[in-house]
């Protein structure tokens, strides 16, 4: 069995067929697993580095039957279920799991994609932290900044990526910020949230949301809803209603689409989600092609249960 992706689908499968009699091999670009939901931690100063990107062999040292390798996937071949990859050679499969995560769906705003700052992987996090900091050291040499907005930091989406972003960005502008740049006019420095939708937080109970509300505004975040961004310029937002907001940073937490390499597959995908956790069976011959797309937006715990039971019994109707 093939798994490509290090993330939480593929590093579930891969540990659930563990003790499985199956060969794994696992293949991811980068040589760590990344823990998602605390990159906003890592963006604020709040976690190192280390903390959310974990070596993904420790992960499987206690699992015999799976090899890991680092490589960048560049084509998969149903037909010859073949995986070709940048440096690798090639990799034959039985069973192929793919776990490649999605991508960051800008949806077509102009300059979002040269412009916005995602938070979807590790270096999104450290990428966003270090311009933070870069635009209150620049400000703090001309304080006149602060003035065009340069303090001001725009949050698009009101999902869990977009408030837990918002809420630690105020925390740290209300902490260490005030401490650090004392004669800096910290009362011009804004962190607005805009959301499309007519509410935040739309896949909980009233209650929770109620409550996210409250923590946003005391931390000092202001919430747009009903607010759709327009374009994007390295010092303006432009929503489409006609407001244009002043910041330096933008901060993109509205979206996801499955990989691009698995939508160049054909396979059904998910709106949003970015795929599907169904298995696809394929019988050219009398060899037996089994393959599944996990989406990355599905709860971890059902991943690693469809792929343990589902991998499981095809492994083991194939070995028999």
């Amino acid at each position: 069995m093939v798994v490509l992706g290090g993330g939480f689908g593929g590093v579930g499968a891969a540990q659930n067929l563990g003790k499985s009699d199956v060969d794994v091999v696992l293949v991811d670009k980068h040589d760590y697993h990344t823990f998602q939901p605390l990159l906003y931690q890592v963006a604020t100063g709040l976690l190192e580095q280390p903390a959310v990107g974990h070596p993904l062999r420790d992960l499987f040292h206690k699992h015999p039957n799976v090899r890991v390798h680092q490589d960048a996937v560049t084509e998969i071949d149903l037909d010859a279920r073949k995986v070709r990859f940048g440096e690798l050679e090639d990799q034959d499969y039985d069973f192929l799991v793919l776990a490649l995560g999605a991508e960051v769906n800008f949806f077509g705003v102009d300059g979002a994609e040269q412009v916005a700052f995602p938070l979807y992987t590790l270096s999104d996090a450290v990428r966003l932290k270090n311009h933070v900091l870069e635009v209150w050291e620049e400000t703090d040499r001309s304080p006149m900044l602060a003035e065009d907005g340069s303090l001001n930091i725009v949050v698009v989406g009101g999902g869990p990526t977009g408030i837990e972003t918002a809420g630690a960005l105020a925390e740290l502008y209300n902490g260490v910020f005030r401490k650090d740049y004392p004669d800096l006019p910290h009362e011009q420095a804004r962190i607005v949230l805009v959301e499309a939708g007519p509410e935040i937080f739309p896949m909980f109970k009233p209650d929770i949301r109620s409550y996210t509300e409250q923590a946003l505004d005391k931390r000092g975040v202001e919430v747009m809803t009903g607010e759709v961004v327009e374009s994007i310029e390295p010092s303006r937002v432009t929503l489409k209603s006609g407001t244009v907001l002043r910041a330096y940073t933008l901060v993109w937490g509205a979206g996801l689409q499955g990989n691009a390499l698995v939508r160049s597959l054909g396979l059904e995908l998910e709106r949003e989600t970015g795929s599907r956790s169904t298995p696809s069976s394929r019988s050219p011959g009398t060899r037996r092609c089994t393959r599944w797309a996990i989406s990355p937006r599905s709860p971890i715990r059902r991943r690693a249960r469809f792929c343990l039971s589902s991998a499981r019994s095809h492994c083991n109707r194939a070995s028999t």
